[in-house]
């Protein structure tokens, strides 16, 4: 496994975590305090997080193409 495919599966196990954890806590926490941090901050997160880990996937991709096709 490639160090890009290693980092990707800890972002993606710790990504799984975190979400788990928010669902959490937006359960507990319902007022405008959390609604202004959901919009400021976890919606961005959702975005970049996801596209961060396709970005990975991809990138792992070819560089284990360009080295078998070195090989």
């Amino acid at each position: 496994m490639s160090a890009i495919a290693t980092a990707e599966e800890r972002l993606q196990t710790g990504w799984r975590v975190l979400q788990q954890q928010w669902r959490t806590t937006c359960d507990l926490w319902n007022d405008p305090v959390r609604s202004h941090f959901e919009r400021e901050f976890w919606q961005e997160w959702e975005q970049i997080v996801p596209a961060t880990l396709d970005a990975m996937q991809h990138l792992a991709e070819v560089i284990s193409a360009a080295q078998h096709g070195v090989r």
